[in-house]
C-alpha cells in the first residue's frame, strides 16, 4: 500500500503493507497527503528484514544524555542509518538508502518505537535528497500569533514547545514548523545564531532566507 505526501513542494511516498499498525500512527502527515504519485523524490519502504552488509561508520555515537541517537554508515552503493531514542537504548530502526537518496528500505527492530524510526528515516532522507534543491530543513517549534509564525530553533529534547506554551499561554498556538507555504507568503523567523529576525519566503514551494 502506497501513500504520497507533498512537503515544501517535494513529494515522497511511504510503502507499508496494507493494515500495518504504522498507518494508524502517522496522523501528522495527513495534511500533506496527496493522491499516490508514481514519481516521488524518495520512497520509504517498510521491510521485514535487511541483509547483513559491511558498514563503515561515518557519523554518530557521541550524543549527550537524552539526545536521540542517529548513526550514519557508508555501505556498498549507498548509505545506512540506525536510530535509537537516546543513548543506552537499543537501536529501534535500521534503514538502507541508495546512493541517490531516492529509495529507503526501513526495518523496524522495536515495534513500540516504530514511529520514531519512521520519522527519523524520513527526516534524514528528506534533508539529504532536497539539499541541492534550494530547500532548508529546520528543527524548530512554532508560535502562531496575529497571522505570523515565529520559529524557535533549539536542540532536540530541550522542551522548547513546553517553554513556548508557558511563555505565551493558551492564547497563542504552538505547532511544528509549517512545511510548505503558498508562493509569495512569508513567515518571520527568530534565528538564534543571526540574533536578528529573518524572513522565510515561499518561492514556488521552496524557502529562501533573507535578513528582515
Amino acid at each position: 500500500m502506497t501513500k504520497s505526501y507533498r512537503v515544501a513542494g517535494h513529494v515522497f511516498s511511504f510503502v507499508f503493507p496494507e493494515g500495518h499498525p504504522l498507518w494508524g500512527l502517522i496522523g501528522q502527515y495527513k495534511p500533506f497527503e496527496i493522491p499516490a504519485d508514481p514519481s516521488p523524490l524518495f520512497t520509504v519502504e517498510l521491510v521485514e528484514r535487511l541483509p547483513e552488509e559491511t558498514l563503515e561508520k561515518v557519523y554518530g555515537g557521541d550524543e549527550e544524555p537524552g539526545q536521540p541517537v542517529i548513526l550514519l554508515y557508508r555501505r556498498n552503493g549507498g548509505w545506512a542509518f540506525e536510530m535509537a531514542p537516546c543513548p543506552g537504548r537499543p537501536v529501534c530502526g535500521r534503514a538502507y538508502v541508495d546512493g541517490t537518496f531516492s529509495h529507503v528500505r526501513l526495518q523496524i527492530l522495536r515495534p513500540s518505537e516504530g514511529l520514531f524510526a519512521l520519522n527519523n528515516a524520513a527526516m534524514l532522507v528528506f534533508a539529504f535528497s532536497t539539499a541541492s534543491l534550494d530547500t532548508l530543513e529546520m528543527h524548530a517549534s512554532v508560535v502562531v500569533n496575529s497571522g505570523k509564525a515565529f520559529l524557535w530553533l533549539a536542540r532536540s529534547g530541550t522542551a522548547i514547545g513546553k517553554i513556548q506554551r508557558r511563555s505565551f499561554g493558551s492564547g497563542h498556538r504552538t505547532d511544528p514548523p509549517a512545511a510548505s507555504l503558498p508562493s509569495g507568503e512569508q513567515i518571520r523567523v527568530l534565528h538564534r545564531r543571526r540574533r536578528r529576525p529573518v524572513v522565510v519566503h515561499a518561492v514556488a514551494g521552496h524557502r529562501r532566507l533573507r535578513p528582515a
